[in-house]
């Protein structure tokens, strides 16, 4: 099953800022409704995100020390107790339900609608836990923001970065195989993609074909050495 964050993850894709004014909840005799006015979007996102909060609210892990949304919505499931939750069509929705249907290999195992529906709480209580998945979509929508504000700075840091490890490998090896040594071998994916057809080149020519690509650095190191050894270079030289 999907992680919490995952669940989210998915949901808040394409999220903006949200209040819990998307959300309808309706008591019914001793249940609730809880159902996304949207058929789409981070409104469904709230009703998945309260939806796994709800139905795995013994085994959340959380932390008093954290403020964030996220945690607070996992301190307050912890909280409850002899909550029954279901789906709109009265699919039991319990963690034991749920692991029941999973081993007889059912697809409906897991939640995939906009509304729920709970026993055991107050429409209070609901509400709540409404407004605490809002301000988890919230928050995530703001982390993507600020990861989006920051993606040049990154990737402008990572390629420095392999930049300096690219030329930290060069040196490595123009000791170790002699100077030039590495640059004078390639290796490309030659006559299809089915995992087997990478193949090292040594001054164009090939030297090994048939490679997955895990093999490949392998074999270059192998290259390299025999040229340092057939022209006493590197670690070769004066032997």
């Amino acid at each position: 099953m999907k992680s919490f964050k995952e669940f989210l993850s998915e949901a808040t894709k394409k999220s903006s800022k949200i209040d819990s004014s998307g959300i309808e909840v309706t008591e019914t005799g001793d249940s609730i409704k809880i159902r996304s006015k949207e058929s789409s979007g981070p409104y469904v996102g709230v009703i998945k995100s309260l939806y796994y909060a709800l139905s795995h609210n013994e085994h959340h892990e959380y932390d008093d020390e954290d403020k964030s949304a996220l945690n607070k919505l996992h301190a307050e499931a912890n909280k409850l107790k002899g909550v029954q939750i279901f789906s709109a069509s009265g699919v039991d929705l319990s963690m034991a339900a749920q692991r029941k249907r999973a081993a007889a290999g059912r697809r409906d195992a897991e939640f995939k609608s906009g509304t729920l529906v709970v026993k055991g709480m107050t429409v209070d209580q609901v509400k709540r836990f409404v407004e605490l998945a809002c301000d988890c979509n919230n928050e995530w929508a703001d982390e993507r923001e600020a990861r989006k504000a920051s993606a040049p700075a990154r990737k402008k840091a990572n390629a420095a970065a392999a930049r300096e490890d690219a030329k930290e490998r060069t040196a490595e090896f123009d000791k170790e195989f002699g100077k030039g040594t590495r640059k004078r071998i390639t290796f490309r994916q030659v006559g299809g993609d089915d995992g087997y057809q990478w193949t090292v080149f040594v001054d164009g020519r090939t030297y090994v074909n048939g490679l997955t690509r895990r093999e490949v650095d392998h074999y270059v190191r192998m290259a390299m050495d025999g040229i340092a050894k057939k022209e006493k270079l590197g670690k070769y030289a004066g032997k």
